[in-house]
């Protein structure tokens, strides 16, 4: 009999020991998982750099358990844990939760490069690029261009009311769903109580371009941005801060990482204007002198721009100022371009 209590006993401290090392594999394994988190965080903009060697990157990171992240102006945390601050140019929902998220990144140039903006999310939310006759070419154009790493979907103005239900029903778990039109008209009300209906956690960014009208091709480069619900506007300078309107959490972190951009702009438009002196003291017989003060100026530009001083016509005259440096660059100087 006591031999049978000692086999009893033995069964119970052994599963003992099993569950203990159970659960301390599990502990182990959360502990790591959410430590990726962690990381991710302390090591933000070095993560981010690792994304900015080509033109257009995605990365995937599986923290294996629900993880919060929040996203404010310049900083980032996870959970409840201290910002953490960031230079990079981010576009992200106030707050990101679940177990995955998805960054992407496109290099922006005007006219050279000067940053990577990045647009971080995850598959609680899904967007929707909606066009017009006058902006149909230019989204058909821009979806081919970005859908392998964005995956955007793309609607006619005068279908997406109609779409809505069916988009609705496939949704309803989301936690928003942005609409960025892009067009001469805004969506009419009508239509958007018909696709808040179908899909209560629809938001609607709206993008006019103030390009050129009798040159497609540029019609849409540049324009303004209204955050419905919103007051005032925003502006976008080519395709990679268009996107970024529609990723932003609001107004208030579009016009934060707008002003950052215009920031480094100007930093980088004075790296060119030392180069250009250089070039012109030692390179004999060639043309700089054509774009003396030019890169300054455009310095000057983006940082009136960053203070706040910006409309569509100091839009209009500083994109007109880029596009005759970049014109000169490429076949007026007589020597090498400087950019």
């Amino acid at each position: 009999m006591e031999s049978v209590f000692k086999y009893i006993f033995a069964m119970i401290v052994g599963a003992m020991f099993i569950l203990f090392f159970v659960g301390f594999g599990k502990n182990i394994i959360s502990s790591s998982e959410k430590m990726d988190a962690v990381v991710l965080v302390a090591g933000f903009d070095d993560y981010l750099f690792t994304l900015t060697a080509n033109e257009m990157a995605k990365d995937d990171q599986n923290f294996g358990v629900q993880t919060a992240l929040n996203f404010k102006e310049g900083t980032i945390s996870s959970g409840k844990n201290k910002p953490t601050n960031t230079n990079r140019i981010v576009y992200a929902p106030k707050t990101l939760s679940g177990t995955k998220i998805t960054t992407r990144a496109i290099r922006w140039a005007f006219p050279y490069d000067i940053d990577s903006f990045f647009y971080i999310t995850n598959a609680k939310y899904k967007y929707v690029i909606v066009y017009d006759d006058s902006s149909k070419d230019f989204v058909n154009e821009l979806a081919e261009s970005i859908n392998r790493t964005f995956e955007i979907r793309t609607y006619e103005k005068s279908k997406i009311a109609s779409a809505a239900p069916a988009l609705g029903r496939g949704w309803t778990d989301m936690s928003r769903v942005t609409f960025l039109m892009i067009g001469d008209s805004d969506i009419s009300a009508a239509d958007k109580t018909k696709i808040k209906t179908a899909i209560p956690k629809a938001k609607f960014v709206f993008a006019k371009g103030l390009g050129n009208e009798e040159e497609p091709e540029n019609q849409w480069a540049y324009g303004s941005i209204e955050f419905d619900g919103e007051e005032g506007d925003s502006y976008y300078i080519g395709n990679a801060m268009l996107l970024g309107a529609m990723y932003a959490e609001n107004k208030a972190n579009y016009d934060f990482n707008f002003k950052r951009a215009m920031d480094r702009l100007a930093a980088v438009s004075m790296i060119y204007d030392g180069k250009i002196q250089k070039l012109s003291s030692a390179a004999s017989g060639c043309n700089y002198n054509i774009m003396a003060g030019a890169f300054t100026s455009l310095a000057n530009a983006a940082k009136e721009a960053k203070e706040g001083a910006m409309d569509a016509a100091k839009l209009n005259s500083m994109v007109s100022a880029v596009e005759s440096m970049d014109e000169t660059n490429s076949r007026g100087l007589d020597c090498t371009a400087v950019f």
